[in-house]
């Protein structure tokens, strides 16, 4: 369950739980998204990278 939402860079929105886990991340504009904004973030919260076909659904939204 998340309990608060975080801005990033003005692209994403990163979802928390209770004890600081990241949940979630938000693409309200996936159009904007790139692959390299997006590795960047999920390496930020130590997360692993997603590769360029796992974006592809994002992008054509």
């Amino acid at each position: 369950m998340s309990v608060r939402v975080e801005p990033h860079g003005g692209l994403y929105l990163v979802d928390w739980t209770e004890d600081g886990r990241p949940i979630g991340i938000e693409m309200p504009s996936p159009s904007r998204v790139s692959l390299e904004s997006l590795n960047q973030l999920l390496s930020e919260l130590r997360l692993e990278p997603v590769a360029p076909q796992e974006l592809t659904p994002a992008s054509a939204a």
